[in-house]
């Protein structure tokens, strides 16, 4: 198997990791739909870091439709994830942050990330290893 088929499967077994852990805490058997997922994301990194997105620019942000991120942050607000600042920013619900589900799957995500870094470092020394020794 060459080296980059082997850094393949160490990425594409961590989408699909993430995306199990997703679904579990989701408690449903059909995956979240990835254009929610981005939405719920973008804004709750916003509000995190201090620069909460108003719509236009988390459309700008995300690439997607302003149309389809209105729709998906309609759809949020009603499940009670998002909510509206006096200026207009998108926020997802402070106490939606602290959910054990949520808490779960941070929790998680931190697991699989160290776990596909510790495996992306020793195929790459194992890659180093095997140009350094001319094979």
């Amino acid at each position: 198997m060459s080296p980059n088929v082997d850094f393949q499967r160490v990425y594409f077994r961590f989408l699909m990791d993430l995306t199990r852990a997703l679904t579990v805490a989701k408690r449903e058997k059909s995956p979240p739909r990835p254009d929610r997922l981005l939405v719920l994301s973008a804004v709750a990194l916003g509000a995190i870091e201090g620069r909460p997105f108003r719509v236009q620019k988390l459309a700008e942000y995300l690439g997607m439709p302003r149309t389809s991120v209105l729709r998906r942050l309609e759809e949020l607000g009603e499940e009670g994830w998002i909510e509206y600042d006096a200026k207009g920013h998108a926020l997802i619900r402070a106490d939606r942050l602290n959910e054990p589900g949520v808490v779960w799957v941070c929790d998680r995500m931190s697991t699989l990330i160290h776990r596909a870094h510790y495996e992306l470092l020793e195929l790459e020394r194992k890659e180093n290893k095997t140009v350094q020794s001319g094979h």
